[in-house]
């Protein structure tokens, strides 16, 4: 299980990330565990298409979480290092999101709980085999649907 430095509890120990992520992006769910984080809500997204195997399951689990005492940094690498390559994870704070893929992070401005400039990430979402119009319609779903 990956375990994050001690040292990275101490940066930005005051404020506070949110994120969203699916539990299936993940190779190791256990590291999820190692952080000290407040699952706000955890939505059931089904995914008929799909076959059912591990890799490619029916149903998806978005989790809203609220992270506390972690440095971004560290929780970035942490949550980078621990996906599947083509998913991503999405974190923010007051002053930035943060878009994460194994291969990369696009960090973006944080314009009043608001995205702009989704297209400074299309190519790093196009090489995770994503478009344009699926990062804007997901990413703003995503942090429209998150609980106050």
């Amino acid at each position: 299980m990956t375990q994050l430095p001690v040292s990275s509890f101490v940066k930005d120990h005051e404020s506070t990330i949110f994120g969203v992520f699916e539990t299936e992006a993940f190779q190791n769910v256990a590291v999820l565990h190692t952080l000290n984080k407040f699952i706000v809500r955890t939505d059931l997204e089904p995914h008929p298409e799909a076959s059912g195997d591990l890799d490619d399951p029916k149903q998806w689990h978005i989790n809203y979480i609220k992270v506390y005492n972690v440095s971004m940094e560290a929780l970035i690498s942490t949550i980078k290092n621990s996906m599947y390559e083509g998913w991503y994870s999405l974190l923010w704070n007051d002053n930035n999101f943060y878009v994460i893929f194994t291969n990369g992070v696009a960090e973006l401005p944080n314009n009043n709980g608001t995205i702009s400039d989704l297209h400074s990430i299309d190519s790093l979402a196009k090489s995770n085999g994503l478009d344009h119009e699926y990062m804007k319609r997901y990413l703003s779903k995503a942090i429209a649907s998150f609980p106050v």
